[in-house]
């Protein structure tokens, strides 16, 4: 019934839009239903019936029978004075099939459309015979081949249009030959060759022209201006040269003015924007963006005074921008984002533009500060100059735009004005009412946010303002913003608490502060913004239990709380979120099991639950996960085996268990981890043989460091695996027994001991001997170790919270002289620990060294200021300067040995 309700319609169309005598068409339609069909149309329609292919509505089955008129099928009309088939209309029907050569035999029709069905094939050249035709519409169907020429034959054709089909070869000439031609549309297919100009030259196709043409320029030119000077008035003068995927190139001509750019193996236009423009002072819209275009942008642009849109964004033009731009009164969009534009802006940038609407130059390398002037283009309602170089004060005149809706100043180097404490451009954005979005992330802002914060718009959507050096709280008064979907305040310092006013942003989608300074729980206020999807307060300082009602979040796809104080267990309403993509509780203080409600997290991709104090067994049962691609459970108190239920989880890329005591066989099941890149179960207790299959083949020996009772393949420098019938079947290897926490990572790695192994353990040694630490204390686990925290402590110049406090008695005594003595000892230490064996020292040079340590000591307390210490080899620079020597020397000591 929609499709006869629809064909009926088409029909009212057609007889009130075409045709010379189709005046009287829609009452001699009921007198051709009683008059003999005529033969030859009904022949012809029939034949096409035939080859409909595919009829899912039964439209044509039901209908076009040879017991009615064919006046009388759907989709047809008849037309005065012999009452033939003037008009056919199968448009939207869902048909699939062939045009038959037998259509050209409608010798009376004039309204031909079969839009948007599924037609094939090539178009028949009987179609030139239709010498009545004036609308013929193919478009949105599935043509193949080339465009006939014998179309040009058409002598009454007003509209073609061909669009979304696959037509290939070149734009007949023979079009030309049309002189009642209005409009032409054959974009979205694949034609090539060239654009012949002379199709614009004629003053007849100028009456309603509103060309769409993608057509792969191959021609030489870099650029060719067409002037058409025949348009009538009241036709829009546009040009848009815009990429399409798969496409070429969209040209919307009309008035007088066609851009053709030279096309390059991409699918985009090179070259650059001709100097020529400025000849076509009658031009409107130019879009020219996303292309390949170079070069400057030529000073002409400024003199086309017609001009309101002008878009060239995603291209890589340099230079400046033309100053005279800014003096074309009827601008009203100017997009230059992600070019390659420097410069600065005018000072006087605004005065002249009363109709600017857009202004979007963000992306480029502009710099200098942004004109207070600006305000005076008083109908902006969009000003983006993120990812520049600008400086300088945010102006607060950008508070009489009150028709602002969206500021972008992102990734500048903007600041505050430093008269007041507190971030003033947002108490000038008060007056702007209609604000949805502000972006001023990546600025060295350096202030805080204001109580009267929340005094913007109660329209705003989004506000961004991460890496700001943001100081102080955030105020309550965020509590305003009903329409808030987005709130970043990201890699700050602001500290306190998270605001209980959030309960009152019920639409709130983004939350994101991590990296401050917040301490103090979470609160349940937070769990009442039903629509948060993403929630991120890791790197804070916060502290208590995780909330059980973040599980009533079911619409979060990201949750990031790492890098806190939380203690207690995993909250088993975590198992809620069904949706939930990456969540993230690393570096905390997280104890218990594992929760088996992870196993309901379905579609996550990423689960991060190292650097905590879980234990027990990892559940089997859990891990039935098909999109996880990243799982970390690293230094944990984890026991038990690795569970095979592992290979279930088909997506993994990255799966690190490192750090726990997990003990039993590497399962071979996770052979079939075939995208599996990164496998890590070092320090643990594993045994038997490591798999050699699939992902494996790939894994280096750092993977399976410090499990004593591996074995495998000789490239992972473990111990051959013996199989006899002593051990009835069961892979064993040897150990080799080290010290835990003084043995030097070649011992571990490969059961290697030379000279540079005892180095490494008294560097080890002597840093216990000065700390007071031994490296199997409790406080170091996992990446933290000795030698880890003293050599933080050495890098931030605070050597003395290393110390052993009992050396440090009497402290004013010979204060300084202790540090440096202290502080030349452990560097002399971590030379003694470094990683390859060939960057050591010799015993003979670490106790020659530690006797010139001695020596400055005595002679420091003791006033003689002639004797010096020599520690230039103790700098790190020097160090790697000479590892050619060292290398150099243990090959020497190897040789002797």
């Amino acid at each position: 019934m929609e499709i006869t309700k629809k064909a009926r319609e088409w029909k009212i169309i057609y007889s009130s839009s075409f045709g010379k005598n189709t005046a009287h068409l829609h009452q001699h339609q009921c007198l051709g239903m009683v008059l003999t069909n005529n033969s030859t149309d009904q022949t012809s329609l029939l034949a096409l019936k035939d080859k409909i292919v595919n009829d899912s509505h039964n439209v044509l089955a039901n209908n076009w029978s040879t017991t009615a008129s064919v006046c009388s099928w759907i989709g047809v009309t008849c037309g005065a004075p012999r009452y033939r088939v003037s008009g056919l209309n199968l448009s939207h029907m869902s048909l699939s099939g062939y045009i038959p050569s037998e259509i050209g035999n409608l010798s009376f029709l004039a309204f031909l459309s079969i839009r948007n069905n599924t037609f094939q094939g090539s178009l028949p050249n009987e179609l030139a015979n239709l010498l009545h035709l004036e609308y013929l519409d193919f478009a949105f169907n599935s043509f193949t081949g080339d465009i006939p020429p014998s179309l040009g034959s058409l002598p009454e054709l007003k509209s073609l249009l061909l669009e979304a089909n696959f037509f290939i070869g070149n734009l007949p000439l023979s079009l030309l030959n049309i002189s009642s031609l209005q409009t032409i549309n054959i974009s979205y297919n694949q034609l090539h060759g060239f654009m012949p100009s002379s199709i614009f030259s004629r003053s007849s196709l100028m009456s309603l022209i509103v060309l769409d043409i993608d057509i792969a320029i191959d021609s030489a030119v870099d650029a060719l201006c067409i002037l058409c000077n025949y348009a009538p008035e009241g036709v829009s003068c546009q040009i848009l040269c815009k990429r399409t995927i798969g496409l070429s190139l969209i040209i919307y001509l009309s008035r007088n003015f066609l851009l053709v750019l030279e096309k390059d193996g991409f699918g985009e236009f090179a070259g650059s924007i001709p100097r020529t423009i400025g000849n076509c002072t009658m031009i409107e819209e130019i879009n020219l963006s996303e292309n390949n275009l170079k070069g400057v942008l030529p000073p002409e642009l400024g003199g086309l005074s017609n001009l309101k849109t002008l878009r060239i964004d995603d291209n890589a033009l340099t230079g400046n921008v033309p100053s005279a731009l800014f003096n074309i009164s009827a601008i009203e969009v100017i997009g230059m984002y992600a070019n390659l534009l420097s410069g600065s802006l005018p000072p006087t940038m605004g005065l002249v533009m009363p109709n600017l609407r857009e202004l979007r130059l963000g992306g480029n390398e502009l710099e200098g500060t942004i004109p207070s002037s600006i305000s005076n283009a008083s109908t902006l309602a969009v000003v983006d100059l993120s990812n520049n170089s600008f400086t300088g004060l945010i102006p607060g005149t950008l508070g009489n735009l009150r028709q602002l809706q969206v500021l972008n100043l992102a990734n500048n180097h903007l600041t505050s004005e430093s008269s007041t404490p507190q971030l003033s451009i947002l108490s000038a954005l008060e007056n702007c009412k209609s604000l949805r979005r502000i972006y001023l992330s990546v600025n060295p802002l350096n202030t805080t946010l204001p109580i009267s914060f929340g005094n913007l718009s109660s329209s705003l959507e989004q506000f961004w303002a991460d890496e700001c050096n943001l100081k102080g709280n955030i105020p309550n008064t965020i509590g305003n913003f009903s329409s808030l979907i987005a709130l970043s305040l990201a890699n700050n310092e602001l500290a306190s608490v998270v605001p209980t006013a959030t309960e009152r942003l019920t639409n709130l989608q983004l939350l994101d502060l991590q990296g401050n300074q917040l301490e103090g729980n979470i609160t349940d206020n937070l769990c009442h913004s039903d629509s948060l999807f993403d929630l991120s307060l890791g790197g804070n300082k916060l502290s208590g239990s995780i909330p059980e009602c973040l599980g009533n979040l079911t619409n979060l796809r990201h949750l990031n709380l790492s890098s806190n104080n939380f203690t207690s267990t995993i909250p088993l309403s975590l198992g809620n979120l069904a949706g939930i993509l990456v969540l993230n509780l690393s570096s905390n203080f997280l104890s218990g099991s594992l929760p088996l409600v992870f196993r309901q997290l379905m579609v996550a991709e990423e689960i991060d639950l190292s650097r905590n104090q879980l234990s027990g067994q990892i559940p089997n049962s859990t891990w039935d996960l098909k999109n996880l691609a990243y799982l970390s459970l690293a230094t944990n108190r984890l026991q038990g085996p690795i569970p095979g239920s592992f290979s279930f989880a088909l997506s993994l890329e990255f799966l690190d268990l490192s750090h726990n005591s997990l003990s039993g066989l590497i399962p071979k099941s996770l052979e079939t981890l075939l995208h599996l890149r990164y496998f890590n179960v070092s320090f643990n207790g594993l045994q038997g043989e490591i798999p050699s299959e699939g992902p494996f083949r790939n894994f280096s020996a750092q993977s399976y460091m410090m499990n004593n009772e591996l074995c495998g393949a000789p490239r992972l420098h473990v111990p051959p695996c013996k199989i006899g019938p002593d051990e009835q079947g069961s892979a064993k290897q040897s150990k080799f027994l080290c010290t835990t926490g003084y043995v030097a990572p070649e011992c571990g790695l490969y059961g290697t001991v030379s000279e540079k192994s005892d180095v490494y353990s008294f560097g080890i040694l002597l840093m216990e001997t000065f700390t007071g630490k031994k490296p199997t204390d409790e406080m170091f686990y996992g990446e933290i170790s000795l030698k880890n925290w003293v050599e933080e402590s050495l890098v931030q110049n605070h050597i003395a919270r290393v110390i052993d406090p009992c050396l440090m008695e009497n402290e004013e005594e010979y204060f300084d002289a202790k540090i440096t003595s202290l502080s030349l000892i452990m560097r002399l230490a971590q030379l003694c620990c470094s990683e390859s064996p060939a960057h050591r020292l010799n015993m003979k040079q670490v106790v020659d060294m530690l006797n010139d340590i001695k020596q400055s000591f005595v002679a420091s307390i003791s006033g003689d200021i002639h004797w010096k210490f020599n520690s230039e080899i103790l700098r790190t620079d020097r160090i790697r300067n000479n590892m050619e020597k060292f290398a150099k020397w243990r090959r020497e000591s190897l040789l002797d040995a």
